[in-house]
């Protein structure tokens, strides 16, 4: 038997209003980019960049579960990472550099590094900027996201994630962006909200 998950459902024309009114990026601000840094490198490699990065937060995923970045222990070393987000202390402005590890094929990762724009990476200083480019306009959106209970439990009780969400939009000659152009470009994880 199917079930229609929709049958009765509709929305009046005043209240479709407001939720289109919700779903803009009202809370966007204008930003200069970030400096983006990536590297493929291997585990050992990927060790020695989360010992010299200065992490405040975050969250690393194993093969067997998820931990608090800040709470692993020494036995945690001998596990295959799959993928973590870490970052410094954040600003009141909601500024900080962030690590991003995903892991491509056995004992290689793709790294990402994000820094806010004019700080330099000390890690991966011989690496080139991703190209920014002078024809894009930049702007960010801080999202919160309530975590599940079981990560909730594995990560400290931390209820709420926030990423910072960046888009960008293409300028047009005159130098101002394009109107009703603007497109997600990355986003950034930002630490955990009690």
């Amino acid at each position: 038997m199917e079930n229609d998950l929709d049958s009765g459902f509709c929305i009046e024309d005043s209240e479709a209003i407001n939720i289109i009114a919700n779903l803009k990026l009202n809370n966007m601000k204008s930003a200069s980019a970030p400096v983006v840094k990536q590297k493929k490198v291997s585990a050992d490699e990927l060790m020695r960049f989360l010992e010299s990065f200065p992490a405040a937060q975050g969250w690393v995923l194993y093969t067997d579960g998820l931990v608090n970045f800040m709470k692993r222990s020494e036995n945690d070393r001998s596990r295959e990472i799959l993928e973590l987000e870490i970052c410094d202390a954040v600003t009141e402005a909601g500024d900080c550099r962030t690590l991003r590890a995903v892991l491509m094929s056995e004992n290689f990762y793709s790294v990402t590094l994000q820094m806010p724009a004019g700080q330099e990476a000390p890690i991966m200083d011989k690496e080139k900027d991703s190209p920014s480019g002078a024809n894009w306009v930049y702007a960010f959106s801080d999202t919160f996201a309530v975590l599940k209970n079981s990560f909730r439990s594995s990560l400290d009780a931390q209820g709420t994630v926030r990423y910072r969400v960046w888009y960008r939009c293409y300028r047009k000659a005159d130098g101002k962006a394009e109107q009703g152009r603007w497109m997600p470009w990355m986003q950034q994880f930002s630490g955990f909200v009690k």
